[in-house]
């Protein structure tokens, strides 16, 4: 867990840095003034530092327990406020090792439990989804019925967890 907190922070300060020192080279450009470039590149180094560690701070108080949860050995429904509940219908007897590569394929898994059949993943990390959505899934085989709950790591971004399921489901859907 700590290793994506620090992609997450690595990629944010690098983000807020190249803007920094963009914005600053074409300001000064602009104005006519001499372009110092190391003395530019180290203020924005200083300032990305700081103004990254006070973002992930503030929102990693809400992401915190849901990717705890996400890391955990716990095979339990979440009981997080903002969920998106479904039941999707698949045919019976389907393997459950076959559902795991189609996931892994798809998303990062987390945790799966092959007795249980329970898996919990969440979207893959890049420069335009650092947060997303999470989700687990418990398979019934012998009921033909998979219990699926898709939750955003941070609040307000349910935009991640609607997509989210509904690829889930298409992804169900076809390889069945």
């Amino acid at each position: 867990m700590k290793k994506i907190w620090f992609r997450m922070w690595l990629l944010f300060s690098l983000v807020t840095w190249v803007l920094y020192v963009g914005l600053r080279v074409l300001i000064d450009e602009l104005r006519g003034r001499d372009i110092d470039l190391l003395e530019i590149s180290i203020l924005g180094f200083i300032l990305s530092f700081f103004y990254s560690s006070f973002m992930m701070m503030t929102g990693g108080f809400s992401a915190f327990p849901r990717s705890k949860y996400l890391e955990s050995n716990d095979n339990t429904k979440p009981s997080f406020k903002v969920t998106c509940s479904l039941i999707i219908d698949v045919p019976q007897g389907l393997d459950f090792n076959r559902l795991k590569s189609d996931i892994t394929s798809k998303w990062v898994l987390t945790f799966s439990d092959d007795n249980a059949h329970v898996l919990k993943f969440r979207t893959k990390m890049n420069l335009f989804k650092w947060w997303g959505a999470a989700a687990w899934l418990k398979l019934d085989g012998d009921a033909g019925k998979i219990q699926l709950e898709c939750f955003p790591v941070v609040y307000g971004q349910n935009a991640f967890v609607q997509k989210m399921q509904k690829e889930i489901e298409k992804c169900l859907t076809i390889n069945t």
